[in-house]
């Protein structure tokens, strides 16, 4: 082996006054924007966080039960709003559909009216 320092690369230094070239720029654009709060990103990170309990088993560290129990928690949620999104949502939208192909109005179909015989 040999003894040789490897040499240190000259650092890029640039003044806080000098302006960002295009190709900067334009390389900074290419990039998406992340949009961290938002659904699917807390779906995968308490999805993530309860396998990470399965695999791991029990602790008797009460924050990392406390933690468990947040997971489950929010993958119910997640159950749930996956539920109302696809299956709920869903059926009123082909209701919807159905029957503007029948020349109906929607609006009168998915009116919710509630009488009260006893109420006078």
């Amino acid at each position: 082996m040999s003894d040789a320092k490897p040499t240190p690369r000259p650092a890029r230094a640039r003044s806080a006054a000098a302006p960002i070239s295009r190709a900067a720029a334009s390389e900074r654009d290419d990039y998406p924007g992340w949009r961290w709060r938002t659904f699917p990103v807390f779906a995968a990170f308490v999805a993530g966080l309860l396998l990470a309990f399965i695999v791991n088993e029990g602790s008797v560290n009460p924050v990392a039960f406390v933690l468990q129990l947040l997971a489950i928690l929010g993958v119910g949620y997640v159950i749930a709003h996956f539920f109302v999104a696809n299956v709920i949502v869903a059926g009123r939208v082909r209701r919807r559909r159905d029957a503007i192909a029948r020349g109906e109005t929607p609006d009168d179909e998915m009116e919710d009216v509630v009488v009260y015989e006893d109420a006078n």
